[in-house]
């Protein structure tokens, strides 16, 4: 997660984890650094969560914009220069 200049770093807090014992043994071996692991998964799960989440409050539109598109073409079909 890459911050702008201005803005305060998050507060974090230490807590408690356990992990199974080969993937902490990867994870060593790799210098795998685990609390950063673990915010860039939780950061990935949160944004493909609200994608989904996207994706199925607007199906309705999607879908009404991709029927029209399939009947009528789009608005700047006859505007198109190449």
């Amino acid at each position: 997660m890459q911050l702008a200049h201005n803005e305060a770093r998050p507060k974090r807090k230490p807590t408690n984890v356990s992990v199974r014992t080969d993937l902490l043994q990867i994870a060593r071996e790799d210098n795998i650094n685990l609390s950063g692991m673990l915010e860039s998964c939780l950061l990935d799960y949160r944004k493909k969560k609200r994608e989904q989440e996207w994706q199925e409050k607007n199906s309705k539109a999607i879908s009404d914009i991709n029927e029209f598109v399939e009947e009528f073409g789009l608005l700047s079909d006859n505007r198109r220069l190449f």
